[in-house]
């Protein structure tokens, strides 16, 4: 056997043990800086990014001029309110001279005379870009105290490539870019000082040839924007108690590097697969009942983008309209890369109900159908467990190995693993880490004792 050969075996081995090692340590897989390295330089390659020996200095603009945007920065993208992102006829309009009472302009962009250049011959077309901006509890870290956690919000932002760009070259269909916003009590989300803490961007493709996802991260614009090895998250939380945040108390936020901890949560039985999750309105809802009833008490509404709350209002209805469309282009991405997914299944579970309605539908009316379905019927009882295990386990399971929605996932065999994790056993020490669910937070003790009731 070769030097070579052997070396390339005893990296494989040792990837193996470290792949065992992570998958024991934790929920969601965290990766390593070395790997993340590694990814990144073969996605400059692959796909002409950038120079693979340049590709640590990227930042935001790199994404938005490899899609053919070129004088529309990673900051304007931020700052610009979703309603003139998407419109071509505002976008980039010059602002007339201000004076220091005058409203801030919010058309313009940081390179104007390099957006005009570059849309002289082909204008922005409507729905090139998609942008709405929403409550994330997904990112919220429920291991904090409710009175003084920060509320996790978001700005998504689909910029469709376009023709002749780098990325259209390289049949790359779209950048999905993802910054994400925390905010104290009492401040409102998306103020003029905001900036992402992280911002995530996943390039879709479903060229056959390539992997379906291609993923970058981004560290804060007002510290440079540039390129980071990974995102930082309390997937965990209840497993790192010990961290300490800077102001004090229990953290759990741990790093989940590139591409291992964004895979896990995009379908990570296929890495070269990797699936676009649906926006899950009605999840987003569902929580200010319980963990997040500050959002409603503060007056921000779920859809930012909205005004309100008020489901039957022109403005409400526009905001799911932009939700509804960026849905149906992830069920038609999952449809291609990997059309017998669950993820899919959810996506177009959310898609029937909303077909027609924007009204908020509560868990049990979001049932998967399935060989085996959650009923409204009593007994047995499936409203109530279905909305725990929304409460507690969606934030994972909805990506994760299953969907809590589809009864039969959840049923045997799986069931008893289930009820081993949320309960483990005296021989199952609680200091395991990754074992006892939910991994993110303790479970309320009398809210455990009824989902194991329900759960038979």
């Amino acid at each position: 056997m070769s030097l070579k050969l052997r070396n390339y075996r005893e990296m494989l081995a040792a990837a193996a043990l470290l792949a065992v090692a992570i998958v024991a340590f934790c929920a969601v897989p965290r990766g390593s800086p070395e790997q993340a390295k590694t990814y990144y330089q073969n996605l400059a390659k692959t796909l002409e990014f950038t120079d693979s020996g340049k590709i640590f200095d990227s930042t935001l603009d790199d994404v938005t001029s490899y899609l053919g945007y070129p004088g529309l920065s990673g900051q304007d993208l931020q700052r610009i309110p979703s309603d003139v992102l998407m419109d071509p006829t505002r976008l980039g309009k010059p602002c007339p001279v201000t004076t220091p009472d005058s409203t801030p302009c919010l058309s313009t962009v940081s390179n104007a005379d390099l957006f005009r250049q570059a849309f002289a011959t082909i204008p922005p077309r409507a729905g090139d870009i998609l942008a709405s901006r929403f409550f994330a509890p997904k990112i919220t870290n429920v291991n904090d105290p409710p009175e003084t956690r920060g509320l996790g919000w978001r700005k998504l932002v689909r910029l469709r490539s376009r023709p002749g760009s780098p990325a259209a070259r390289h049949e790359i269909d779209s950048a999905i870019i993802l910054f994400n916003f925390f905010t104290a009590p009492g401040v409102k989300p998306f103020g003029a000082s905001a900036d992402s803490v992280n911002t995530q961007v996943i390039l879709t493709t479903t060229a056959s040839d390539k992997d379906s996802i291609y993923w970058l991260d981004y560290s804060p614009i007002g510290k440079g924007g540039k390129l980071s090895l990974e995102l930082d998250a309390s997937f965990d939380a209840r497993d790192f108690q010990p961290n300490v945040t800077p102001g004090g108390g229990s953290s759990g936020v741990q790093p989940y590097y590139v591409p291992d901890g964004c895979v896990g949560c995009h379908g990570g039985e296929n890495p070269n697969r990797a699936l676009v999750n649906y926006l899950d309105t009605d999840h987003w809802f569902d929580r200010l009942d319980n963990d997040f009833a500050r959002v409603r008490t503060e007056g921000t509404p779920v859809l930012f983008d909205a005004g309100s709350d008020d489901t039957t209002t022109p403005d409400f209805a526009k905001a799911l309209d932009v939700i509804r469309q960026f849905n149906e282009e992830a069920e038609h991405h999952a449809s291609v890369a990997a059309p017998q997914s669950f993820h899919r299944t959810a996506t177009q579970t959310w898609l029937r109900i909303h077909e027609t309605s924007n009204s908020h539908f509560p868990p049990i009316a979001r049932a998967v159908q399935s060989s085996v379905t959650w009923s409204a019927q009593p007994p047995p009882g499936d409203t109530e467990a279905l909305a725990l295990l929304n409460r507690y386990c969606f934030r994972c399971h909805g990506t994760i190995k299953f969907n809590v929605f589809d009864k039969a996932s959840v049923q045997a065999p799986r069931l008893s693993e289930i009820r081993s994790r949320l309960r483990p056993l005296p021989e199952q020490p609680r200091a395991d880490p990754g074992f006892q669910m939910p991994p993110d937070r303790e479970m309320d003790e009398g809210d455990l004792k009824r989902l194991l009731e329900l759960l038979h």
